[in-house]
């Protein structure tokens, strides 16, 4: 959802939120005895919220305006796991604790970002732009976290557990000039 507001023809802002949600069922058996009691269901779900907003402005018109504008989105993830057919199950309980499904904690994302622009308007066809951008990324997993890669029995290769993303801040400040073909 979107709302733009442009009270006059030198200022418009823009604000707008964003829920987005991914829902997947996994359904496994684990190895042997071949027992349906050893089934196993997993339900993923991965919610990201996101925010944003920005202010478009002419300081001079026709020759200088701003932009200023910010988002910031968050990932929620859950798997919760259960064995459908356990209780009571003679197998199941031989198994147990090994075989038993448990709820994974919850991993999270989050992306923050903040930009500015000033623009100067050479002539219709050339302008020249300074920007800065702040944007930090962090993320929070249990799955990766604090995973130090092992060498596998052999020797011969490494053991991981997915992608470990890396947190990171970063500041950029920029200068361009965009030329238009007309």
């Amino acid at each position: 959802m979107d709302i733009n507001w442009t009270p006059s023809d030198r200022i418009a802002f823009t604000v707008g939120y964003v829920h987005e949600s991914l829902f997947q069922k996994q359904r496994n058996r684990n190895n042997g005895p071949n027992d349906a009691s050893m089934d196993w269901i997993s339900n993923s779900t991965d919610t990201t919220e996101t925010v944003h907003g920005s202010i478009k402005g002419v300081i001079v018109p026709e020759k200088w305006s701003f932009k200023i504008g910010g988002a910031y989105s968050q990932t929620l993830g859950r798997v919760q796991t259960y064995d459908p057919n356990c209780t009571g199950s003679t197998v199941c309980a031989a198994n147990a604790p090994n075989d038993v499904a448990w709820r994974w904690p919850a991993f999270y994302d989050s992306l923050a970002r903040v930009d500015a622009a000033l623009e100067y308007n050479f002539t219709k066809a050339l302008t020249g732009k300074l920007f800065y951008v702040y944007e930090q990324f962090i993320n929070h997993n249990w799955q990766t976290g604090a995973l130090t890669p092992s060498l596998t029995p052999n020797a011969n290769g490494s053991v991981f557990l997915g992608q470990n993303w890396q947190n990171y801040t970063a500041q950029i400040v920029g200068v361009t000039l965009k030329y238009k073909f007309e």
